[in-house]
């Protein structure tokens, strides 16, 4: 339930992906809770990319095995049709992507995150992949 209207958001996941044992096409999906209300929507602006090694941010810059493709799954659908590449969105400097267009979320849909490990994950540790949905939850008006 919003206290406000519109009320920002950032809904956040993070996927673990075992060293050696990742290998190229290893996806790991998990559901974003969003708890909103029947007259509410959730619309998506941008979405954040961190990948952590050991809680510890990686330079991804200076590491080329590191590829991965984020697919937002709102509903049934995945918006848009096409993955992101994850290792672009880190590498731009802010490790943020604006959409276009608002992903939106209705009630009783749910948010589904894909992450899809498009090399091999190699590099002696555990890695894992934080995503930050950056969004807003408002009142539906018709």
């Amino acid at each position: 339930m919003v206290n406000q209207d519109p009320q920002p958001d950032i809904f956040e996941t993070t996927m673990a992906f075992a060293n050696g044992a990742s290998p190229v096409g290893t996806s790991v999906t998990n559901t974003i809770f969003t708890h909103q209300g029947h007259n509410e929507e959730v619309r998506i602006y941008a979405l954040s990319v961190q990948v952590l090694n050991n809680t510890t941010k990686v330079d991804i810059s200076a590491t080329a095995e590191i590829d991965f493709q984020i697919t937002l799954i709102a509903g049934p659908n995945e918006v848009p049709s096409k993955p992101f590449d994850a290792s672009w969105i880190i590498r731009s400097g802010e490790g943020v992507m604006a959409l276009t267009c608002p992903v939106l979320v209705k009630f009783k849909q749910p948010l589904r995150v894909r992450v899809e490990a498009m090399e091999a994950v190699v590099g002696g540790t555990d890695i894992e992949v934080k995503i930050q949905l950056i969004g807003e939850t408002g009142v539906i008006k018709v």
